[in-house]
């Protein structure tokens, strides 16, 4: 065509044209091209035409015709007026040639994407991926845009790299969608259907080199779920997860990409490497084969979940940094004087927990916990009348989430626990009192502390200040760590139970060979928790044999108390990290969104 015809087309509002020809064309796809140009305003704006050539015959054939589906696009992509994640479409137009050359032009006035569109864009990947947390917040606005479609009931259908467009955003790059024409609108109770083979979900092949056109609205959702994995994968790792020879015929591509989809043998192990395990999982589960199992539940996530999973990444990934290199602390190698933890109102915690699966139960906790955003755990798997033990100082609107989790576990297994909520935590090197005011001031004295350069000296300025005392793995390298469950007999106070334990932890250390010993009271019942190591297993016991003489105990004015005494010990358990809530705390300190924390 001759562009020099449309320099200056009529539109639908008076005055509003371009200053500079449709020549620069910056994509083409089906039967419309994108250009680049000026509009005539006063701010000059520059702004991205998409144009529609076609023969006045061509303009009305079909069901729906070319001009009932460019009606139902502009209707369609009118829903996301308002929308941050989706490109703005400013207006639509239409221009007629004259005759004997007689064309017709429809055409979309929108923002005019500065890097353009995503698939130019994908081997530069420090635009948007430098960091996991970068990776994580660009797939996330990704999906919010397919999610406020969903929302709307309105589906994409061609969800690839050519439909994202990138923008720079104050120094950053922000992805968003275009090109909702190939979904499904329940408002226009009209099909729209095509996709391209190469992230198009299983169900929508055909056996033949048809497409399968989804009937209801839900139907259409799972397909986008499908390719918006695809999508992300090809992110991710650089390259899509199934490539076909490039020499194919049109059918041929269409069954090749079928076969590929249908087997489902795509290296998610390429995700886990790039970008972590979480990521891994959600992307398996978005790329599921079927969207449905046997009893027509759904396999593949839905977008408020996909939405979820990204967010609690993006804040993980930033806390991970903010150790890493916002606070250059190694938080993780230090054991925290618990006088810390309470000023900053955390409390530490004990579960013994009855579970059922040796391998699935720890992941179970795992995978609950961090979810939560907890992440200053010990979980043990031990032997004995318990399976596991999980250790956490948690504030109390964590201790919440916790006992959720928790309560969780034993209604779907059927299972019991015991909770020891503790009063004075007492590890090997004792407990310094703290001069600190208040939080901010621990913060503070925190921040000061620490010392990238040298480790040495920043250890050495923690335990000088009595917030650390000591490395994690001070305490009696390669030592066995043993529970003992001590439930008493009679009905003694709290004052009485608090002695009662005073008094078996001073005979544990002056007639056994226990080290670095506590005890913790269980909450809301007759129950102590005697948690102690020993450097041989022989050692035991001797210890087990002396114990029931130090829990015996009898004061003058008080009747006897006794106990029955159940061993757990600790068959294999890592300490996750000591720094509860500390972390959290620090990082909130520094990016200087909460006042005095």
């Amino acid at each position: 065509m001759d562009t020099d015809d449309i320099v200056f087309v009529e539109v639908d509002f008076a005055g509003e044209g371009f200053v500079e020809p449709l020549i620069t064309k910056i994509g083409e796809g089906g039967n419309a091209s994108v250009f680049r140009s000026v509009e005539v305003l006063d701010t000059k704006r520059t702004v991205a035409v998409k144009l529609v050539d076609c023969s006045p015959e061509d303009l009305h054939k079909g069901t729906p015709s070319l001009l009932e589906r460019f009606k139902d696009e502009i209707k369609t992509w009118n829903e996301f007026a308002t929308s941050r994640h989706v490109v703005r479409l400013f207006y639509p137009f239409r221009h007629k040639t004259r005759p004997p050359n007689e064309r017709c032009f429809l055409g979309i006035v929108m923002e005019h994407a500065d890097l353009g569109d995503l698939s130019k864009n994908l081997n530069n990947r420090d635009l948007f991926a430098r960091r996991r947390r970068d990776l994580y917040s660009f797939l996330r606005r990704i999906a919010l845009a397919i999610k406020e479609g969903h929302d709307k009931d309105i589906t994409h259908g061609d969800i690839k790299p050519h439909n994202v467009l990138l923008f720079k955003s104050d120094g950053s790059i922000s992805p968003k969608v275009m090109d909702f024409g190939m979904g499904l609108s329940a408002s226009l109770d009209i099909t729209k259907y095509g996709g391209t083979p190469e992230y198009l979900a299983p169900e929508r092949f055909g056996s033949g080199w048809e497409y399968v056109r989804p009937q209801t609205i839900q139907e259409g959702k799972q397909p986008d779920v499908y390719s918006l994995g695809v999508l992300f994968f090809e992110i991710i790792t650089g390259a899509r997860p199934y490539q076909a020879d490039r020499g194919l015929s049109d059918q041929e591509r269409w069954r090749k990409y079928r076969n590929l989809h249908e087997a489902g043998t795509a290296d998610f192990a390429q995700i886990e490497k790039a970008a972590g395990i979480d990521l891994e999982s959600l992307v398996r589960r978005m790329m599921s084969i079927k969207p449905t199992d046997v009893d027509a539940r759904p396999l593949r996530p839905i977008l408020n979940e996909i939405v979820f999973r990204l967010e609690r990444m993006v804040q993980d990934s930033r806390t991970i940094e903010a150790r890493e290199q916002e606070c250059p602390i190694a938080i993780r190698k230090y054991r925290w004087n618990p006088e810390v933890h309470r000023k900053l109102g955390s409390r530490l915690h004990y579960y013994l927990i009855k579970g059922r699966s040796p391998d699935g139960d720890p992941k179970w906790f795992r995978n609950h916990l961090e979810e939560k955003g907890l992440r200053a755990f010990s979980f043990y798997r031990i032997l004995g009348g318990f399976d596991y033990i999980l250790r956490i100082w948690v504030k109390a609107n964590d201790a919440e989430q916790v006992d959720g989790i928790i309560e969780m576990f034993k209604t779907q297994h059927g299972t019991d626990y015991l909770q020891f909520s503790v009063e004075h935590a007492e590890p090997c090197y004792g407990i310094r009192d703290l001069t600190y005011v208040d939080e901010a001031a621990i913060l503070g004295a925190i921040e000061e502390s620490a010392n990238e350069k040298d480790r040495k000296a920043e250890l050495k300025s923690f335990v000088d200040r009595g917030l650390v005392g000591g490395l994690l793995d001070d305490c009696l390298p390669e030592s066995i760590l043993f529970f003992l469950t001590i439930h008493v007999s009679g009905s003694p106070n709290e004052a009485l139970l608090e002695m009662y334990a005073f008094h078996i932890k001073r005979r544990l250390a002056t007639e056994t060979a226990a080290k670095d010993i506590s005890i913790y009271r269980g909450g809301g019942s007759f129950h102590l928790l005697a948690k102690f190591r020993l450097k041989k297993f022989q050692e035991f016991r001797a210890l087990y044999e002396a114990f029931p003489n130090a829990c015996n105990y009898v004061r003058q004015g008080d009747s006897s108390i006794t106990s029955q005494t159940y061993v757990e010990l600790d068959e294999r358990g890592v300490i996750e990290s000591d720094d509860g809530s500390i972390v959290g705390d620090l990082v909130h300190r520094l990016d200087g969104d909460g006042g005095n924390v």
